[in-house]
């Protein structure tokens, strides 16, 4: 050491100051040039697959160390970067700080390299893996059976029984478009023992193609797929309605399997029609017709819930007459059992849906919703009319997730139904006064849309009616006393073979005819009573 005035100079040896830069460099080297740690990439598993096997391709790469926030993330697939998009999907968790890719498989046809490519304040780090894909990929069916479990219930194939698709479809006559399916009109042949001649049974069978299936998931993200496994519920709640059925106003099972790549849904047919239908032909029911028709979905439905079976989408067009004009409730696309779990559903359509449907992930779905449905369904006998006529349907649905319904808007219901008043418009729509007292106070019950307070609890304790407690309500006290089959609808269906046309009869009035609905631009306004357009 060297003193110079009042300054010391501290003389250091030259393998001390060697070590000292080593040192400072490894640092740099380690922690990046803003002292952050540099990152690693490791890569978990391998990434072979079998296309055969049915699998998505998931890759899993450990980033080092732990704690680091917000990295750039880049896939690359043989030096071009992979698009993020309905079918390639990526994720980073910064617990496990682990970076994941996931991509569907029947979108795999390449082979080759996989990089993974982080960015951090501590510099760049990336690892590769060697894709290895092999096979070919699945097929149509195989897929569908990837995606979820389900049982066939096929009709008798033995020489005097015969269900022939490819002759069913010389037949049929489309009846209605569905959501990726269509319902048409078939024929069934059955020969028992016995019998000279095979019967021939009149079914109604809803067709869904797996190619609709699979196109319409792969327009959608990962998370939000499913329509394969929507449809084996579909296939597992309509197994359930085998005779003996617990309520005759449910349209019982026939068969369910899958055939050339299509699922086919088999029902009794009815040549009634949808009850929408009916009701836009008929127009405003007397009460009297009305309760009739309103204790047979009733009783439906609470032999539903006591099969902890939720409808879902309880609306005239999925409640069908069959030839004696009694009402059969179809369509189980959206049902889901009552289980008490948090149910996935959140489905229906708008006029008809309860604002429980509406925020389906702060609690579990109860039968309640289909009771609300079902008082929506007495506006359309009694009033031809539903309670937000002339509100778009976002504009509804807005209402209910804002929580501006129920609580704002339940003196607009409760008045409507008690006063014949459109709360909104002041105009009269309906002479209330031809509308029993006990009818009016029973559909409030019905349609209580509950409060905020009832958000938070769950579905049962809304002060809205069970289905069983509208069923032994004293309104129906007089039906309730009969056998269920007893409980004859006052119309019926019949089809005029001169005119080849269908016609409704009042059964105390066989003589006097009222054409069937026929949809078409002159009817569409009609129509919009009914539904939003």
């Amino acid at each position: 050491m060297t003193n110079y005035g009042n300054s010391k100079l501290v003389c250091i040896p030259p393998l001390l100051w060697k070590s000292l830069i080593l040192t400072i460099l490894l640092t740099v080297v380690e922690n990046g040039v803003d002292g952050a740690p540099k990152p690693t990439v490791k890569f978990e598993g391998e990434a072979n697959l079998e296309k055969k096997s049915g699998k998505s391709l998931n890759l899993t790469a450990k980033i080092t160390p732990s704690g680091i926030t917000n990295p750039t993330v880049k896939w690359s697939l043989n030096g071009s970067p992979l698009d993020m998009n309905a079918n390639v999907s990526s994720n980073w968790n910064a617990a496990t700080s682990k970076a994941t890719l996931a991509i569907r498989k029947l979108d795999i046809s390449l082979n080759g390299k996989i990089e993974l490519k982080i960015e951090t304040e501590g510099g760049v780090a990336s690892d590769s893996v060697k894709l290895q894909v092999t096979g070919n990929p699945p097929s149509l069916l195989e897929w569908f059976n990837s995606q979820c479990e389900y049982e066939e219930k096929k009709p008798p194939t033995s020489a005097k029984n015969a269900f022939d698709v490819g002759s069913i479809r010389k037949h049929f006559k489309e009846k209605r478009n569905g959501t990726f399916g269509q319902v048409t009109e078939v024929d069934v042949k059955d020969q028992f023992e016995g019998q000279t001649e095979p019967q021939i049974n009149r079914c109604a069978a809803k067709e869904m193609t797996i190619q609709s299936m699979y196109d319409r998931d792969r327009k959608k993200p990962a998370d939000q797929q499913g329509a394969a496994r929507n449809v084996c519920r579909e296939m597992r709640m309509f197994q359930k309605f085998v005779d003996p059925l617990p309520s005759p106003f449910i349209a019982p099972h026939r068969y369910s399997f899958v055939d050339h790549e299509t699922v086919f849904l088999v029902s009794d047919y009815y040549g009634g029609g949808d009850f929408l239908i009916f009701l836009l032909s008929v127009g405003q029911l007397l009460e009297v017709h009305a309760k009739t028709f309103g204790f047979q979905i009733i009783h439906a439905l609470s032999a539903l819930h006591k099969m902890d079976v939720i409808h879902a989408d309880l609306k005239p067009e999925n409640i069908m007459m069959n030839d004696e004009g009694n009402l059969k409730i179809i369509d189980w696309g959206t049902s889901d059992e009552d289980d008490g779990l948090p149910s996935t559903v959140a489905a229906g359509s708008v006029p008809y849906m309860s604002p429980q449907l509406t925020y389906v992930d702060q609690g579990t779905i109860r039968g309640k919703v289909d009771v609300w449905a079902y008082g929506i369904m007495w506006w359309t006998m009694l009033l031809q009319r539903l309670p937000f006529n002339g509100t778009p349907q976002n504009d509804v649905l807005t209402l209910y997730k804002t929580r501006k319904l129920p609580d704002e808007h339940s003196p607009m219901i409760i008045e409507q139904i008690t006063t014949g008043k459109n709360a909104g418009t002041k105009q009269r729509v309906a002479k209330h006064e031809d509308i029993s007292l006990q009818l009016r106070e029973l559909i409030v019950k019905i349609n209580n849309p509950g409060t905020h307070k009832t958000r938070q609890t769950p579905e049962e304790e809304l002060e809205r009616l069970t289905a069983d407690q509208i069923k032994n309500d004293p309104y129906f006290s007089d039906l309730a006393q009969l056998k269920p089959e007893e409980v004859s609808a006052p119309f019926k269906p019949i089809f005029d073979k001169k005119s080849g046309k269908w016609f409704f009869i009042e059964k105390t009035h066989p003589d006097f005819r009222i054409p069937r609905f026929e949809e078409n631009e002159s009817t569409m306004k009609k129509l919009c009573r009914f539904i939003h357009c």
